[in-house]
Order: structure tokens, then sequence, then C-alpha cells
């Protein structure tokens, strides 16, 4: 992992090179499963789901998206990769470089729970400015080679009208506080596949604090 801290106007880190090859393998192994496990038009997309919205009630966004935990039960999530990986969150690494983002770094230390999505944009989709409702988010950008698609950009407003672009790089990480305004620029492709599955993912987890994590003694948790 190769880890850059970002705090002089928007704290946030990025980090290259998320996954080794090892991990990346497994990864794609499980993004390919979820693509092609129904018909495209089956596959849900933002709309139908639990996603930021206007004041009207419009989706903010327009992308295909699964939800790895639905998939799996707590006996058996460790098959998951998405969810195996997770643990890299809580590494000695990362904690050290999130130090650097103080006072935030104080609600990454105390997450001890994360759930967990897979977005999946083709040509014209996007992700308007929008917050989440957890502590941090975790943005993990994907895609097949070679690339055939432009945009796909993320922005991160520190304050109203005002952004910061962080450019889309295949397996880069984003991290930064939910609270931040962010936004996914919409994507065109270059050249249009004859398949799915060859425009741009993101694997977001959400960190949040769960006081009833210990309780259960059977707790099984990404995090």
């Amino acid at each position: 992992m190769k880890i850059k801290v970002h705090n002089t106007n928007i704290p946030y880190i990025v980090i290259d090179d998320w996954y080794t090859e090892k991990e990346l393998k497994e990864t794609w192994n499980e993004l390919d499963f979820y693509t092609n496990c129904q018909d495209k038009e089956k596959i849900l997309r933002a709309d139908d789901t639990l996603v930021a919205r206007d004041n009207d009630g419009k989706s903010l966004s327009e992308a295909y998206r699964w939800y790895p935990p639905a998939y799996f039960t707590n006996r058996y999530r460790t098959m998951s990769s998405l969810h195996k990986n997770s643990s890299k969150l809580a590494c000695d690494k990362l904690h050290s470089a999130i130090k650097h983002l103080y006072p935030w770094y104080n609600m990454y230390s105390v997450t001890n729970r994360s759930t967990n999505m897979i977005s999946y944009y083709e040509s014209g989709d996007y992700y308007k400015p929008h917050c989440d409702t957890f502590m941090y988010t975790v943005l993990i950008w994907l895609t097949k080679k070679p690339k055939m698609w432009t945009g796909g950009d993320l922005s991160v407003y520190p304050i109203k009208n005002k952004k910061e672009k962080v450019l889309f790089k295949n397996n880069r990480a984003v991290i930064l506080p939910s609270m931040m305004n962010h936004e996914v620029s919409p994507i065109e492709w270059i050249k249009k596949p004859k398949d799915i599955g060859y425009g741009r993912y993101t694997i977001t987890y959400f960190l949040y604090y769960d006081p009833e994590r210990f309780v259960n003694e059977n707790d099984i948790s990404e995090f």
C-alpha cells in the first residue's frame, strides 16, 4: 500500500495498490460472481435502494448496486474476499497514517463495525454531491483492463461550491469522513463493450461505532 495523506483543505487519504495481486484476483472473482449471477435487467439500480436523494426524493445516483452481506449468513461470511480483506482497515500502517488527520482520526479510531456495498457505473452513470450517514467512508476503485471509459473521478467538497478532485486510478482507495460531501463524475464509453463488467466498480465500506458489538460472544463482524 502506498499511502498519501491530504490534510490542507480537506481531510482524506489516498492509497494506491490497495490490494495485493492475490487479493486483487480474489476480489475480481467475487465481483464477477455478483455481476454475472443474474440477468443485467434484474440487477438493482441505485434508485431501488437506500440512496442519497434530493429534496424531491429523486435519487442522486445512477448506477448498479450489490450488497455482499445479503449474500452470506454470518456463518459463511468469511468466504467473501471483501469480508476477509476488510481487516486491512484496522492495520497499524493505516492507523499511523490516519493519525495525521487529527482531530478527524478520533472518529476513525473508535469505529468497530463496517458494512459494504458495490457500485458499478456504465456510460452516463454518476453520483451527485452527497454525504453518508456513517463515521468514515472507504472507496476502493477497480476496472478491468484495458480501461474502456473516461470520467468517473471523485470530487470532495470542503465548503459549498468548492471542491478538490481525486482522479480515478485502478486499485486506488480513498478514505474520508462520511460527513464530507463528495461526488462521482459521469463516465462515458470510449468503446462500448459487448458484455457487462467493463465499467467502473467502487467497493464501499461504511465504518461506524456499535456499542453493542461485544454483547454477543458469537458476533461476527467485518471489522
